[in-house]
């Protein structure tokens, strides 16, 4: 099988989004519990500073609010990050083949070649298959920039299952 797409800016933002969902709630949990020490600071200076000193204690709520304020939404920071990661990653036209001895993966001239045994899994979220190899890095292969046709991603991971590629998309929250 071959195949031919590209990547941009919201397949990669996508990607971000699925890799925060695969760390389930503990990923916000972490978030929130890293904002308790600056508002815990930020509370501790606004008590230490007397009423006297009623110009010291702005400046710290003002500073406490402006750090905790774009944080505070985790929905919203979440997707601010994904957002920043994806704008630093260059859109890519991409060729897959997939055949007995593995997938090959072709970008700008530059092939790469994953041997079965070391392909983790793949993943279907939100028309896109995140495919997982080896080292940490991925393929991300998005419904929308194959021919047109939906029912093509479901080919290609049928052709997975053929390869005995792991279906791990039950392990993502809200998949």
């Amino acid at each position: 099988m071959h195949i031919r797409y590209e990547n941009t800016f919201e397949d990669y933002r996508n990607h971000y989004e699925f890799l925060l969902r695969c760390r389930g709630g503990d990923s916000r949990w972490r978030h929130y519990q890293a904002l308790l020490i600056p508002a815990f600071l930020g509370g501790l200076g606004i008590y230490a500073a007397s009423p006297e000193r009623i110009g010291l204690m702005i400046v710290i709520l003002v500073m406490t609010l402006s750090y905790l304020g774009p944080r505070l939404p985790y929905g919203k920071y979440m997707r601010a990050c994904s957002a920043a990661h994806a704008a630093s990653q260059s859109a890519r036209v991409i060729e897959l083949l997939i055949d007995g001895d593995g997938i090959t993966e072709v970008i700008e001239g530059m092939r790469s070649t994953v041997p079965w045994d070391h392909v983790k899994g793949y993943h279907l979220y939100r028309d896109t298959i995140f495919l997982e190899l080896g080292m940490g890095l991925w393929a991300i292969i998005p419904a929308s920039k194959l021919s047109g046709d939906t029912t093509e991603i479901h080919e290609v991971a049928k052709c997975f299952d053929t390869h005995h590629v792991v279906d791990r998309t039950s392990k993502v929250i809200g998949a």
